[in-house]
């Protein structure tokens, strides 16, 4: 039991990895929304083939993994967002940047939960085991 909920927490942060380095790589290829949904999917896969191996397991470390990842990637908005505040030069593009990062979370949370839905029966078809 030790050893898969140890699994599941390795899988869970690799994952968040992908997502977080999937919207920095987008934005290097300008390939934003395609690049975005791969990194999503190939995160939550990760993820779900280390998870338990049980597809309930499989989405809620899916969306473990989409909600870390995106507040991985999120940390240097919210820091220049906060600067802007102090400084009082907060406008109209800093927000949308705001709404874009949380339209960037909910797809994270949705692509990386069925990726890791993938991950949990690919490994249930491959090792076999629960339902």
């Amino acid at each position: 039991m030790e050893i898969e909920h140890r699994n599941k927490w390795i899988g869970i942060l690799a994952g968040a990895c992908f997502v977080a380095s999937g919207f920095y790589i987008g934005f290097l290829l300008m390939d934003l929304l395609y690049s975005l949904i791969i990194f999503f999917l190939v995160g939550g896969f990760i993820t779900g083939m280390l998870a338990p191996g049980y597809i309930k397991e499989g989405i809620k470390s899916g969306f473990m993994c989409g909600l870390i990842g995106s507040i991985i990637s999120a940390m240097p908005l919210v820091g220049i967002f906060a600067i802007s505040l102090i400084s009082k030069t907060a406008d109209f593009v800093l927000g949308l940047g705001i709404l874009f990062m949380l339209v960037f979370t909910a797809l994270a949370v949705l692509f990386a939960s069925a990726g890791a839905v993938l991950g949990a029966l690919t490994k249930r078809k491959i090792f076999g085991g629960a339902k």
